[in-house]
């Protein structure tokens, strides 16, 4: 029995974790099918004990990667166009570890550095330290050079060179001329020869001597951790701007030097930052410099390593002569950068890595803003397509060349490969995309009571009609919800109106829909018993209570109900479906009414979860075709040896729901979200949410013979932002509109996506400014008959106090206008063929049954709001909502006593 328990307690964690949400993340960029998607992750070494990888893109575009394995030295491999890769062979490089090493000299990071020059020559530099038993040890800093077609060949190579000794952190560049330069920072010093910054460059193969550019006795007690210098180039050979800039952390100071002739001659070191510039404890550090031609940028975080910070910039269009004041690059970034470099830069803007505490993040800048931060969660975990196993990506290198990014980084989760991904950079409009043409936003409805779900639907006339559910616990701890009602029409929201009152507990799960005459109808799941109600009312009137048909529970044999999804017909016919996701009766069920929603059909077990040996069963999403056949999504819940997992299956009916095909596998990859819908000419489109590793995808595949085969699946965004929630709406012609909303701190971000026909592009992006961290949110869409698309945001700050409004927010934008589309299908619901006895399920109240207020539902307060005007849309689908919690309750009486068969309900 405690087996039991433990296997239904888990799977109980996971499903409320499904319905409920995962632990909040960050926000991604939103990417649609675009050529600024990171590639398919390679693996590069397929040997596991591998770490500490390096890599560099030679003149000719060919890219080579060297890592170290901990069991046969270093590692090379190479490709020419990032896809297909040699096979990876040992290499005794000048840096490896010799026999009779000592383990810690073996384990030290060499620090190494290979630039490519356009003669085809790579350069590599490296540190090693004289003494590892001495903390106090000096690092001596090594230089090759060799062709790049003999990389992998030591012994071709020019003889070693010892750059510098008492070398910490150190910098290079190569310019357009091929002359390399080099700064450094020395912690080796005498009173006559202070410890302190130092330059370096090499013409022809030969090494000038050092150039000092400050000094100070403080470097002497310096380490590598907190040494730090950059160095930048513009031009090349004697003309060259060189740039060189460093933290003198002890002074509190930043400083930038610079010479004009291409290192030959440096001006005096010039103060950037210093104590003046800060208050308190805080200290400028971390400075980085990139430019071109005349322009220089300049990043420098204020505040204490390791700990909160500001990150700022300045920026010089005269080649630093003179220097604007700082601006904060971000107002509202909750972390600070651990670590910060240019990666790369264009004729149009400078880019920028952030490393948020391992999540890698670019950042663009264009001469006068900085762009959006759009986290690259690619580079931060996904599977491997091998094993499935989650890889973890660290220790990761960047590098650019020409219009593409290159980046190879080692598992951290335990396998320990070597993984290569790339992207290209990306135009000026990928960054800086044009303002934004969404409106708002505008407060529907602001409530102290708790916000449980959302939903919206269109109607002929042009009006957008919202209803969401308010929850209120009494003192007596007892707890009442009621629907609300709010209309969008000529530009402004009606006040909000309870339209349904008195339900008894908690309740959840709204879905709605519009009918072919013209009613709006509605379903949700109740919380005090688990059942799920219907009820309708003539759009036009819907905002009055006495228009709307008293709740109704329909047919069902549990009170473990849950996510309920119902479509409708051109004759008003109804098929809902609903999951009993616990216990002997667990499986997906079907109803009809044909009058409406006033009486219902005995259910049917259209898939049974008991027979499949399915652990759990939940979140049916059903649609209509042209052909009269039925097509639904369900997701699958297992427990194998403790790991849970979400699966997603498609299967069909042809005869009204009677009979269904097998389910097919749709995905395998811990599904959340799903949902599907028919655009006319025999097309259906199904879409879903996935997770691999911390990103977390939207998929969608298209058919275009009414189900009987898929195209193949497209990537239609992307994010690691755990309560990401949708909604989707479908226009006249027939194309979709995903909304995904994603929380950001103190924002909530909205992202579009289109699907055309053809593919998935990226639209425009909303931004909610919330007043505190969301405990969770509801979204709904639609797309009125004036071409506006809406977005209504549900926001619930549970836990938050009573003096503490949770709040609806509308969003709008103007759509392109409508192309002439096909003419309108008429779809109908064929008639259900009446089930074996074995399957029927008797119910003795089917008549509407009318609910008892038990605890007074207050109201809601709205407030006369501009916007956008008229409204008409099929059909709007409401994400699984906020859910189980009753369930899982009532699950945990169930497992504790033995098996019972449960009576039908009377």
């Amino acid at each position: 029995m405690k087996s039991t328990l433990l296997r239904i307690s888990l799977l109980t964690i996971f499903l409320v974790t499904l319905l409920f949400g995962l632990p909040r993340g960050q926000v991604l960029n939103v990417q649609a099918q675009t050529d600024s998607e990171w590639s398919t992750p390679i693996n590069l070494s397929n040997s596991g004990a591998s770490s500490a990888p390096s890599i560099v893109v030679d003149s000719t575009g060919v890219v080579h990667v060297i890592w170290k394995d901990t069991l046969d030295g270093y590692k090379y491999t190479k490709s020419t166009d990032g896809v297909e890769w040699t096979a990876p062979i040992k290499v005794s490089f000048p840096f490896s570890p010799q026999a009779g090493d000592p383990s810690d000299l073996e384990a030290a990071d060499i620090h190494l550095r290979m630039v490519a020059d356009t003669a085809g020559l790579i350069h590599l530099f490296w540190i090693q330290p004289k003494d590892l038993s001495n903390k106090n040890t000096l690092y001596v800093l090594y230089y090759a050079r060799t062709s790049s077609t003999v990389l992998s060949q030591p012994l071709s190579w020019d003889a070693v060179y010892v750059v510098a000794e008492s070398v910490l952190d150190f910098d290079v560049a190569a310019d357009t001329s091929n002359v390399i330069h080099l700064s450094y920072v020395s912690n080796y010093g005498t009173d006559k020869d202070p410890a302190g910054i130092f330059y370096r460059r090499m013409d022809d193969w030969v090494w000038a001597p050092p150039v000092r550019l400050y000094s100070s006795q403080y470097f002497r007690t310096l380490t590598l951790e907190n040494s730090h210098v950059r160095l930048a180039v513009a031009g090349g050979g004697h003309t060259a701007e060189v740039y060189t800039v460093w933290d003198d952390r002890p002074a509190k100071r930043t400083f930038m030097a610079k010479s004009s002739d291409g290192g030959v001659n440096w001006q005096d070191a010039a103060q950037l930052r210093g104590p003046d510039d800060v208050t308190g404890l805080a200290l400028p550090y971390n400075i980085n410099v990139s430019a071109t031609g005349k322009n220089v940028l300049l990043t420098w975080q204020l505040g204490q390593p390791g700990s909160l910070c500001s990150q700022y910039s300045q920026w010089s269009t005269d080649g630093g002569q003179t220097i604007s004041d700082p601006i904060r690059i971000f107002d509202k970034l909750n972390t600070c950068p651990s670590d910060g470099m240019f990666i790369g830069k264009t004729p149009d803007y400078f880019l920028m890595m952030l490393d948020l505490f391992g999540d890698l993040s670019l950042v663009a800048w264009n001469g006068s803003e900085w762009s959006v931060l759009q986290s690259q969660v690619e580079l931060n975990a996904f599977t491997n397509p091998l094993t499935l196993n989650d890889v973890i990506l660290g220790c990761r290198k960047l590098t650019q060349h020409a219009d593409t990014i290159f980046v190879v980084g080692c598992d951290q989760s335990g396998s320990s490969d070597i993984w290569f991904r790339s992207r290209k950079i990306g135009a000026l409009q990928d960054w800086f995309p044009p303002p934004s043409t969404w409106a708002g936003p505008v407060t529907v409805t602001e409530v102290t009571q708790e916000i449980a779900s959302n939903a919206s639907v269109t109607d002929d006339s042009g009006s957008l009609h919202m209803m969401w559910i308010q929850n209120l616990s009494g003192n007596n701890g007892a707890s009442a919800a009621s629907v609300q009602y709010a209309r969008w029409s000529d530009g402004k929201w009606s006040k909000p109106t309870n339209i349904i009152t008195g339900l008894d507990g908690a309740s959840e799960q709204l879905t709605a829909a519009l009918d072919g005459q013209g009613n709006i109808l509605l379903s949700w799941v109740q919380g005090i018993n688990g059942d799920i109600y219907f009820s309708r009312a003539i759009s036009e009137k819907a905002y009055l209570a006495s228009e709307w048909s008293p709740a109704l529970r329909v047919p069902s044999l549990s009170e473990l109900n849950s996510t309920p999804d119902f479509l409708t017909d051109a004759s008003g016919r109804i098929a809902l479906v609903y999951s009993i996701p616990f216990n002997e009766n667990r499986g997906i069920y079907l109803i009809q009414s044909d009058d409406h929603g006033r009486n219902w059909s005995q259910p049917i077990r259209i898939f049974d979860a008991v027979d499949m040996d399915w652990d759990s069963v939940t979140a049916p999403k059903i649609e209509l075709s042209q052909d009269g056949h039925l097509h639904l999504l369900i997701t699958r819940i297992s427990l194998k040896e403790g790991i849970q997992k979400a699966s997603l299956y498609y299967l069909t009916s042809m005869d009204g729901g009677s009979s269904w095909t097998t389910p097919e596998v749709v995905s395998e990859r811990s599904v959340g979200w799903s949902d599907i819908l028919y655009l006319g000419n025999n097309v259906l489109y199904r879409l879903w949410q996935e997770r691999n590793g911390d990103e977390i995808h939207v998929f969608g595949e298209v058919s275009t013979n009414g189900g009987q085969t898929w195209a193949g699946t497209l990537k239609v965004s992307g994010t690691n932002a755990d309560q990401t929630v949708f909604a989707l709406s479908k226009d006249e012609n027939n194309q979709l509109y995903l909304m995904q909303s994603s929380p950001m701190g103190l924002e909530l971000v909205s992202q579009e996506s289109k699907w055309d026909g053809v593919q998935w592009t990226l639209q425009e992006a909303g931004v909610a400014s919330l007043n505190r961290i969301p405990d969770r949110y509801f979204v709904s869409s639609g797309i009125t008959s004036d071409r506006v698309l809406h977005l209504i945001i549900a926001v619930d700050y549970k836990g938050a106090g009573g003096d503490v409004e949770n709040e609806i927010l509308h969003y709008s934008r103007t759509l392109e206008p409508l192309n002439a589309g096909s003419a309108a299908e008429t779809l109908l619901i064929p008639d259900i063929v009446s089930p074996s006895a074995n399957d029927l399920v008797q119910i003795s109240d089917t008549t509407v049954t009318t609910i008892t207020p038990s605890v007074p539902v207050t109201p809601t307060r709205g407030s006369p709001l501009e916007g956008i005007e008229k409204s008409s849309n099929n059909r709007v689908r409401n994400m699984i909502g906020f859910g189980l919690l009753v369930g899982v309750v009532v699950l945990a009486l169930i497992i504790i006593r033995p098996k019972l068969k449960r009576k039908p309900k009377e």
